[in-house]
């Protein structure tokens, strides 16, 4: 049981007191175990997560790519994404079957490039569950050529039938990525 012990508290990467945990093993009481597990999770050390999310945020902005904003063709972006796949750091990505097509229906013709480079060379990938599917969120950040203004870019990749697929790609607001990194709490890739 000791080891049962050490292990769940690592597997959360709480601060909990090894103590309480190991009396409730002890006992066997599942209900009591559990309790214990409620009461760790509910300390968490949010200034943590707080460095975590600093952390991440200063690799956004210094790692910034500087690209242009020109509209692709739909020659570019096949040339960008051979059979509408592409490899990322964690497999391989399928692109939506009219990926193209919504982009340019939304107006995000110039995000060609920047969803290129955040699947290809995302700063985070974030777990994330929608409407019961597992998900991941690929953010990455870039700049105009010649502005210092940044811009946070977002891939949503859902698991359809075991294949990998991206759905959709935007532009976020900096609290908007800030409160995803927060909510995820781990991290399938991080450069």
């Amino acid at each position: 049981m000791r080891n049962a012990k050490v292990a769940t508290s690592a597997h959360l990467r709480v601060p909990c007191k090894p103590n309480y945990l190991y009396v409730c093993s002890i006992k066997g009481c599942f209900f009591l175990w559990l309790c214990a597990i409620i009461y760790c999770t509910s300390k968490m050390d949010i200034g943590n997560i707080d460095e975590k999310v600093s952390l991440i945020m200063k690799k956004l902005e210094s790692l910034a790519l500087p690209i242009g904003t020109r509209e692709f063709s739909r020659e570019d972006y096949e040339t960008l994404f051979p059979n509408g796949t592409i490899k990322t750091p964690i497999g391989i990505v399928k692109l939506g079957f009219h990926q193209f097509e919504k982009m340019e229906a939304k107006k995000r013709r110039g995000l060609v490039a920047a969803m290129f480079f955040t699947l290809k060379e995302p700063v985070v990938i974030l777990p994330e569950e929608r409407e019961n599917k597992k998900s991941r969120i690929y953010i990455k950040s870039i700049r105009e050529l010649g502005s210092l203004k940044i811009t946070y870019i977002i891939s949503v990749v859902v698991d359809i039938d075991g294949q990998a697929v991206a759905i959709s790609t935007g532009k976020r607001k900096r609290k908007q990525i800030i409160q995803k990194i927060k909510l995820a709490r781990s991290f399938l890739y991080e450069r």
